[in-house]
């Protein structure tokens, strides 16, 4: 699932997305690889996860 984001995260990035581009780009992300997962749920471990990944990625 990082990994997933990290990939979101980046793409996002390269396009000039910004923070809150980027985070419902994840969202987006997370559902297309796993189309059983609602949107709320999707937003809460993009919510959990997306600052976690920022950090590693040095934003």
């Amino acid at each position: 699932m990082i990994q997933i984001i990290a990939d979101a995260c980046s793409a996002a990035r390269r396009q000039g997305l910004g923070a809150r581009e980027t985070h419902d780009a994840i969202q987006l992300a997370l559902l297309a690889r796993d189309p059983t997962l609602r949107p709320a749920t999707a937003r809460i471990i993009a919510d959990q996860l997306f600052p976690v990944v920022e950090r590693t990625m040095g934003h």
